[in-house]
């Protein structure tokens, strides 16, 4: 057992005697009730060292509690009971730590990018990033498949550029109807407006200061209820193209979806329905719609 300091009776014990309990109690406290076990009779914040554990403890609210794994325990897989871990940190790099064997799951902060970067050797021996995240300000984008088209009034196939050319739908009449099917990101950060981007090529030299207008009816589905609620219009999106554009220029053209519609709001899980059409061809004409995302700021997966 580790040791206890014994008692000094200085009435009935020699001066020989108080001086070696006082001799034993140096020792203990040298040692620090050090032992294969823990000292009887501890009291409130007396420490002791188990040299079977290596491990050193104090004695806390009745109990033993371990503080420290000391000695050639670390090279073990060390376990320590901490109440709490104030201002803790990981190591600061310039740049990513080399993917090396003993690294994985190696963590750092690069100071450079602003990014935590582990390393993940054993399964594809490459060092990771997870992305730094302002809250409310940084955004993602969840690249949109091929839209699915109405079948009665759908646009047509289109083809832009050489070989390798850039296949897409052109719309070129009002009221051609393509739509995608969702889900609505985890991460999306809450009270945050959503944002439907669409890629387009002018199939027509166009311009200074027409505008490519679109519309967009969508509807948030939540699962359980049903399926045929009424559809929210969002608000026209005109997108300027600036100054005279020949034909084949790319453009991006931003749908603002809005969070907090009555009918329809938009909750990260639900599945989110966009139908895009155009409305108005007067100023830009027909255009090949290449690619479409869907633009959101992130949580970063902070709850």
């Amino acid at each position: 057992m580790g040791q206890t300091y014994a008692a000094i009776d200085q009435s009935s014990q020699s001066g020989t005697a108080v001086l070696g309990h006082l001799d034993d109690r140096t020792d203990t406290l040298l040692s620090s009730s050090s032992g294969t076990s823990f000292p009887g009779s501890p009291v409130e914040g007396q420490p002791c060292y188990r040299t079977d554990e290596d491990v050193l403890y104090v004695y806390s609210d009745s109990a033993w509690t371990e503080v420290a794994v000391l000695g050639n325990e670390w090279t073990a897989d060390a376990e320590c009971s901490f109440q709490q871990l104030k201002e803790m940190r990981v190591e600061n790099l310039a740049a990513a730590e080399a993917v090396a064997a003993g690294k994985d799951g190696h963590v750092s902060f690069n100071t450079g990018s602003g990014e935590l970067q582990f390393i993940d050797q054993s399964t594809d021996n490459t060092s990771k990033q997870v992305r730094s995240v302002i809250l409310g300000t940084t955004v993602q984008k969840l690249v949109l498949g091929q839209p699915l088209l109405d079948a009665s009034n759908p646009p047509t196939a289109g083809f832009e550029g050489t070989t390798p050319g850039h296949r897409g739908w052109v719309f070129d009449a009002a009221n051609e109807l393509a739509s995608w099917s969702v889900p609505v990101p985890a991460d999306l950060l809450t009270g945050a407006d959503l944002v439907l981007r669409l890629w387009v090529v002018l199939n027509q030299a166009e311009d200074n200061g027409d505008d490519i207008d679109w519309s967009c009816d969508l509807t948030s589905l939540v699962a359980g209820e049903p399926v045929n609620s009424t559809s929210t219009a969002t608000a026209a999106s005109l997108t300027d193209i600036g100054t005279d554009s020949s034909d084949a220029v790319l453009h991006t053209c931003d749908i603002a979806l809005d969070f907090d519609d009555g009918d329809n709001p938009i909750v990260a899980g639900d599945l989110l329905t966009m139908e895009i059409h155009r409305t108005d061809l007067s100023e830009v004409g027909a255009v090949t719609l290449l690619a479409a995302a869907l633009v959101y700021t992130t949580d970063g997966g902070v709850q």
